[in-house]
This record gives structure tokens, C-alpha cells and sequence, in this order.
């Protein structure tokens, strides 16, 4: 299971002008930007999963992709690089246990993070 952010061509528009206009580098700061953010996602998807120890925890993680100008957070096991059978079912829920929408929470936390980075002019 994985959510992802990535910058739109209009977005990025928007964020150009103001780096523009502080002569900032644009892609050293877009992708500083967009990791920190990555690092936000797992860091609410990790405090928000339902179990407070163990495997689904330990699994949330972060990735830059397309080429640093997005992030993505998974529950893969870091040594067998397969997805946690159960981390869908206590994200989204079944018909016998409410979902708790951790990774939906973890992205929520990413966008918020870098739109209040990229809004920043200093």
C-alpha cells in the first residue's frame, strides 16, 4: 500500500514565481522542500497506524520519486521488500473493523508541510 505527492505543472508555475523573485536555486530548494514533506508523511502515517509497536509501524517509510520532486510513504518491509498483508485492512477496514486511515493522515501532513514550505519567501 502506498500514497504519493507530486508537484502539478501549475503548482509549480506558482512556486517559480516566488522563488524567482529571491533568485533562490529552484530545484535544490523544491526537493529540500518535497523531502521534508516526504518525511512528514511517514512521520503522522507512523503516529497515526492503529498499533502502537510491531511490523505495521516499522513498515511505514518514505521515498523521494520522480526524481525528488515527489514522495511517496509504503508499508514494505525494509528486508523483503513485500507489502504487509494486513496494512490495507487497517488503513481502509472491513466489514468487521473500522478503518483508520493512517496513510490518507500521513499525506495529509505531506501536502500541508510543502505547501507551507513552498509558500515561504525567506
Amino acid at each position: 500500500m502506498s500514497v504519493s505527492v507530486t508537484i502539478s505543472r501549475a503548482e509549480m508555475a506558482k512556486f517559480n514565481k516566488n522563488l524567482n523573485t529571491f533568485k533562490l536555486n529552484k530545484v535544490t530548494t523544491i526537493k529540500r522542500r518535497m523531502a521534508s514533506a516526504g518525511l512528514a508523511m511517514e512521520s503522522m502515517a507512523v503516529k497515526k497506524a492503529p498499533i502502537e509497536f510491531g511490523a505495521l509501524r516499522g513498515s511505514i517509510s518514505y521515498k523521494p520519486i520522480d526524481k525528488g520532486y515527489g514522495a511517496e510513504i509504503n508499508t514494505k518491509r525494509t528486508e523483503t521488500g513485500k507489502e504487509l498483508n494486513y496494512a490495507r485492512y487497517q488503513n481502509d477496514g472491513t466489514s468487521r473493523i473500522k478503518g483508520h486511515h493512517f496513510m490518507e493522515k500521513g499525506q495529509k501532513a505531506g501536502i500541508d508541510k510543502f505547501v507551507k514550505l513552498m509558500s515561504r519567501t525567506k
